[in-house]
């Protein structure tokens, strides 16, 4: 009897193959010793399947401390220091924050071949390799562990930091300490794992990806309530002029205009859906629209819904021109999966009742709000099958180390999820809020946003961009959301 995908361990051989029926070119055996063993079979899986496209064979409970790769009769081990300490104390704040703040030149050990950067943190492990004399090679620095430190958000599991919303701030993070969350450090050492195969297998290859570039939105604002009253839009266009940002000011006297002649689908809010899915027309990207099922929180959850008319309209609008359709939680739904299962029961019952079909849901929590306890888990249990909630509020960047999409890892079960992590890499609110950085539109944001598009596709990963469509209402605004999609600064 087969068994199902789902219920064999990582990188076990489904019931009958044989392994000489695969090519030795495309197949690797992971050995390693009992401790995480769960953990280090999900990264595994993640980085050599997932990333490099080889077939993997684990081999658990061998009496060495390092994590050993083999390949015909040659091998290569990495340290398991992470893996070691956390599975003594898992989930203590100690695994998460007694890190080491050193940095290895990989370029000067010939494994920096790839990389924008020529040395990388350091957090578990030591940096250096050593080479026996028949050529297998040892690197002291943990770069599995690290690795699935960054993914899995595995300190966020650990550590208590949150702010006002409930939310890990960025800033508290161990890449934004060390200055570098504008920097996948994940794919970085993806990459250094990979120039040290290639030390040992020269003839090792890999899948290639130029990257890509996705354009999303959180449609929590329908209609700009300004816009939908003349006296508060008459105050709007008073205080833009006050403030010398006259294409805005310009921009709010022809919506009062609108608004008096034509309605709410003059509303800029309402503008902005239709520009979002211009922009991304134009370049031959597909949008995503992300839009709140059910009321969590009705100070903050918005002003549509699924069920009213206007919406239904807008989401057969949106499907008909081809773009995605994404579910967005509400407020109050991070910390109670029976909240996300009835809000997304509902998405799908609407989305059918429009005839609506999609290959697959995606989801972004409203209010980037995550519970590293509850919240995947509970997106998986409700059969979402990719989220791209993960990035930072307060600060654009590589919230998991990666821009690429992943399988996402249970750190309270222990167990890898069904669902799929597409990382979010930056939101216009985290440059434009003066709680977070306080940038003006304009030249520094644009050329923020374009380091980062280009970071995500030299590692083959996908520029996630999230663009709310309540903030096109000036022309320096959308200046700087067409230069980050073109990849240049104006």
């Amino acid at each position: 009897m087969s068994v199902p995908r789902d219920e064999r361990r990582f990188g076990e051989s489904s019931p009958g193959s044989n392994p000489l029926e695969r090519s030795p070119v495309d197949r690797i055996a992971i050995e390693h010793p009992t401790h995480c063993a769960a953990e280090v079979g999900w990264v595994a899986d993640v980085v050599f399947r997932e990333r490099f496209g080889l077939e993997i064979e684990t081999v658990v409970g061998t009496s060495g401390r390092g994590i050993c790769i083999r390949r015909g009769d040659r091998k290569l081990t990495l340290s398991a220091e992470f893996f070691e300490n956390a599975d003594r104390a898992w989930g203590s704040a100690e695994t998460a924050t007694e890190v080491q703040s050193g940095e290895w030149d990989v370029a000067a050990e010939g494994l920096g071949e790839g990389l924008l950067h020529r040395t990388v943190p350091i957090p578990f492990g030591r940096p250096g390799i050593s080479i026996d004399e028949c050529g297998d090679v040892a690197v002291r620095a943990d770069l599995l562990g690290t690795i699935f430190f960054h993914l899995s958000r595995y300190e966020e599991f650990c550590r208590p930091d949150r702010d006002q919303h409930g939310r890990f701030p960025g800033k508290a993070s161990y890449a934004a300490r060390l200055g570098m969350l504008d920097r996948p450090l994940a794919d970085e050492l993806i990459e250094v794992l990979w120039n040290a195969m290639r030390r040992v297998w020269p003839d090792l290859r890999r899948p290639t990806s130029t990257g890509r570039v996705e354009l999303s939105c959180d449609v929590d604002w329908l209609y700009d309530a300004a816009a939908m009253r003349p006296a508060a839009m008459i105050r709007r266009l008073g205080s833009l002029a006050r403030s010398g940002d006259w294409g805005a000011a310009v921009e709010a006297s022809r919506d009062l205009a609108r608004r008096c002649a034509g309605g709410s689908r003059a509303c800029p809010s309402r503008r902005g859906l239709e520009r979002l899915m211009h922009d991304a027309e134009r370049r031959d990207l597909r949008g995503v629209f992300n839009f709140i099922p059910t009321t969590t929180d009705p100070d903050r959850d918005g002003d549509n819904r699924p069920g009213d008319p206007a919406v239904a309209t807008l989401l057969s609008e949106i499907h008909r021109r081809g773009h995605e359709i994404g579910v967005h939680p509400g407020y109050a739904s991070a910390e109670h999966p029976d909240v996300i299962a009835d809000g997304v029961a509902t998405f799908r019952r609407r989305l059918a009742e429009l005839g609506i079909e999609q290959g697959r849901l995606s989801s972004r929590q409203h209010f980037l709000r995550w519970c590293p306890h509850r919240t995947a888990a509970g997106l998986d249990a409700a059969g979402v099958d990719v989220d791209t909630t993960l990035g930072f509020a307060d600060r654009p960047g590589f919230r998991c180390g990666t821009s690429h999409e992943f399988t996402m890892y249970d750190c309270v079960g222990r167990r890898p999820l069904r669902l799929r992590q597409r990382p979010l890499v930056a939101m216009e609110w985290s440059y434009l809020s003066p709680e977070h950085l306080a940038f003006e539109p304009g030249r520094r944001m644009a050329t923020a946003l374009c380091e980062l598009r280009r970071r995500c596709l030299h590692y083959g990963g996908t520029f996630t961009l999230l663009w709310h469509n309540s903030m096109l209402f000036s022309p320096r605004l959308r200046s700087t959301l067409h230069a980050a999609l073109d990849g240049v600064v104006p």
